[in-house]
């Protein structure tokens, strides 16, 4: 390579770093102004939401973020719409969740559509379908999806079961 091209190189490496859009991966790491974010990793502060998140594309918008792909690291989903990605821990306060993998982490509230739950801790909200994989079931509605094995709450007390959880 000539010198005149790493030169060149050298001089957008530069570019990128000090650049001060958020939108653009590796140039902030702190994604807090509307708009669309593709492969993003940093800092998500959205309304009432604040995330780590890494390799992400999503959108945030008016109404919540659209999750569109990527993993959430950890830290607390307020409002919007997950369509796909990997959730690794965190507390999910309400939204709709349409598909993808969820690893452990706290359910309060909110709509799953399909997905995969691997492990955590569900409070309350609506299953419509998908796998339950492993973790615990304190209060919900549950519509469909297979259930693999978990812990439902009976009395107080986290009880093992191979069945889902009766529909309220």
């Amino acid at each position: 390579m000539s010198e005149k091209r790493i030169a060149k190189e050298l001089v957008r490496i530069a570019r990128d770093l000090v650049s001060n859009d958020p939108r653009v991966a590796g140039r902030n790491e702190v994604a807090d102004t509307e708009g669309e974010y593709k492969n993003f990793t940093g800092i998500i502060k959205w309304g009432k939401s604040n995330g780590k998140v890494k390799n992400a594309t999503f959108k945030l918008k008016n109404d919540g973020i659209l999750w569109l792909d990527g993993t959430w690291e950890n830290g607390t989903w307020k409002s919007g719409a997950w369509k796909k990605g990997t959730w690794k821990n965190g507390t999910w306060k309400n939204g709709w969740w349409y598909n993808g993998t969820w690893y452990d982490g706290t359910w309060e509230d909110g709509a799953w559509i399909d997905g995969t739950w691997d492990d955590g801790t569900w409070l309350d909200g609506t299953w419509e379908n998908g796998t339950w994989e492993d973790g615990y079931w304190e209060d919900g509605e549950w519509k469909n999806g297979t259930w693999e094995n978990g812990y439902i709450l009976v009395n107080n007390k986290f009880e093992k079961s191979i069945t889902p959880p009766e529909s309220s």
